[in-house]
């Protein structure tokens, strides 16, 4: 409250929707955190991913849910959770943001590509933006439970519930704004009228948060415009093909990323590391360093040493335990290939096809590289250690 957050977002995930338990809040403690947020007049919202941990956050006094959750695995057990739930947000109160574009990617569905693709939204992507949207959770393909979602989402709306637009970026298949056209579209293919899903972006969560100097055009408002072609009331493609922004009465002027490729350090082909020289000391300055969940909350630990090998040579050691504290745990090493530069920065990387490495241990090392390498900061090598 002191850093002066607007509302506080309450993260219950029970591991349910990913078929393992996972440590969270007990309900008791759900409650306490909603009354001390609406002690300070703040909004108490919600992650969730299912229909038992959605009525949990409502029973507690949640004020909005973000994101839609799964209601059920089996047809009897979805259509008695979502009457339930239908039920307990109506005379609760709440709102729901779905942030059905990113779940439609959890989903194995390609929404993200689809919308890099379209010619009034493509020009006006940068190479991250592109990257981002092209990236999936490597789940397989699940259109009917999509669409269960998307009737589940239309009865809500249906009820009375208020919908909100968000996309929950920069999670795989998403980007910032572009993202949040893609959610318009899937609000309408859940059944809302476009005019629905307009004010979903717009007064809906102007009202929802107690903005009310802005969500509407009219006297007195923030004079925040978007001109678009076309009717969006009728076609909500049409919010994509933008002609004029102004913010804050300010025109904008719209410009396209410029097409050359960015100032980047550039990968040279070569050894990236061979440890001969190294020491643990001078690990960072070769760009190694240790990479683990605890950054993310999880409980996964690692350390690197530099050790001799059988070889007579040197190398790097990695032990290290992946924990079960977090939804994708890992544990392993990273390194950064703009040498000499902070970490995370992305490195022109044209040059080199291949990324090869010599690894041994007790199970199997894997490695994590984008699926579309032209640009990438860290490939992290999971040393996979039990």
């Amino acid at each position: 409250m002191a850093e002066g957050s607007d509302y506080i977002k309450i993260v219950y995930e029970t591991g349910a929707a990913m078929g393992r338990p996972l440590p969270t809040h007990a309900p008791a403690t759900l409650k306490r955190l909603v009354d001390a947020a609406h002690s300070h007049d703040k909004l108490a919202v919600f992650h969730v991913s299912t229909a038992a941990e959605a009525r949990s956050a409502i029973d507690a006094g949640a004020d909005g849910l973000m994101h839609m959750y799964q209601a059920g695995q089996t047809p009897d057990e979805a259509g008695e959770r979502a009457a339930d739930l239908l039920a307990a947000a109506k005379q609760a109160g709440i709102f729901v943001t779905p942030t059905l574009a990113v779940i439609e990617t959890l989903h194995g569905l390609e929404g993200g590509a689809e919308l890099a693709a379209d010619a009034r939204i493509a020009p006006f992507l940068d190479p991250d933006q592109r990257n981002s949207l092209g990236r999936d959770f490597g789940l397989p393909a699940r259109p009917d439970a999509f669409q269960t979602l998307l009737e589940n989402v239309l009865a809500l709306y249906a009820a009375g519930v208020p919908i909100l637009a968000g996309s929950d970026a920069l999670n795989p298949g998403t980007a910032y704004g572009a993202s949040l056209h893609r959610e318009l579209e899937l609000l309408v293919a859940a059944g809302l009228e476009p005019s629905a899903a307009l004010r979903a972006a717009t007064a809906a969560p102007a009202d929802a948060f107690g903005l009310a100097d802005r969500g509407r055009i009219a006297p007195g408002k923030k004079a925040d415009v978007l001109l678009v072609r076309g009717d969006p009331s009728v076609d909500i493609l049409a919010t994509r093909d933008i002609v004029a922004i102004w913010k804050d009465g300010v025109y904008f002027e719209r410009r396209r990323p410029d097409a050359a490729v960015p100032d980047r350090p550039v990968l040279q082909p070569g050894m990236l590391s061979d440890f001969e020289a190294a020491t643990l000391a001078t690990l960072p300055q070769l760009g190694w360093q240790p990479s683990t969940d605890a950054m993310m909350g999880g409980d996964s630990t690692v350390q690197l040493g530099v050790v001799a090998d059988a070889t007579g040579g040197t190398a790097l050691r990695i032990d290290g335990e992946i924990g079960m504290g977090f939804p994708y745990p890992w544990a392993g090493a990273m390194i950064g290939l703009a040498a000499g530069q902070a970490m995370m920065q992305p490195v022109d990387a044209r040059a080199s096809r291949v990324l090869r490495f010599d690894a041994r241990g007790r199970r199997s090392p894997r490695v994590w590289a984008p699926r579309r390498p032209l640009w990438f900061s860290m490939p992290t090598l999971n040393s996979g250690l039990p």
